[in-house]
């Protein structure tokens, strides 16, 4: 869960654990994931690019030392009982805000953010079917007091708003990352062991 305040308007998320181990940070010099050859067509670069299990630890470069445990576990008040313990090969990362953060895209390979606007909140995040809270992309609630990050009011739905819906990524960086302090800022930890920073350096 995060640390801030979200709106989910399809599913209530619910607590879990998603832990992963990675060696962290380590020495990639000289390895590539794809060569040139790779991504020389349009074809190959969507093959790529439009592949919802891309994040998935069978497409990481070897050498990660990456191990997932999953645990779904509902909150005390909920009645049902929890979702199915998610696989963690559609997460990029995690935020520091304790999130996790998903690739771009939605089931049938498409654009989330194009495709899923209308269940997301201005922090751009939502959760799962199976009640797991993500980003999707760059967010206003990365980091704790910034932006839409509060602890006391939620954020209103990105529906509600059309520079939202209309141009996700302006709204996100105008709406957390225009005061210097958030220059070259880590927001979270790759599934692959390297911190993300934000959108600018110094």
């Amino acid at each position: 869960m995060p640390n801030h305040c979200f709106q989910a308007i399809n599913e209530n998320p619910t607590p879990g654990t998603s832990e992963f181990k990675v060696k962290f940070n380590r020495d990639v010099q000289g390895q590539y994931n794809y060569q040139e050859s790779d991504v020389s067509t349009q074809t190959q670069t969507e093959e790529l690019m439009c592949d919802i299990q891309r994040t998935a630890e069978t497409n990481m470069m070897s050498g990660t030392g990456y191990t997932e445990n999953i645990n779904s576990t509902a909150d005390e008040s909920d009645e049902r009982p929890p979702g199915p313990p998610s696989s963690l090969t559609t997460a990029s990362g995690v935020a520091l805000s304790g999130a996790m953060i998903f690739n771009a895209l939605a089931a049938g390979n498409d654009d989330a953010i194009e495709n899923e606007w209308v269940t997301l909140d201005q922090c751009l995040t939502h959760p799962t079917p199976t009640k797991n809270y993500h980003y999707h992309m760059w967010s206003p609630c990365y980091k704790k007091g910034n932006g839409y990050a509060s602890t006391k009011k939620a954020p209103d739905m990105c529906k509600d708003e059309p520079s939202c819906y209309e141009a996700p990524i302006n709204f996100a960086i105008n709406a957390a990352y225009t005061d210097t302090s958030t220059y070259g800022s880590i927001i979270g930890v790759t599934k692959d062991g390297f911190m993300i920073y934000g959108p600018y350096n110094q």
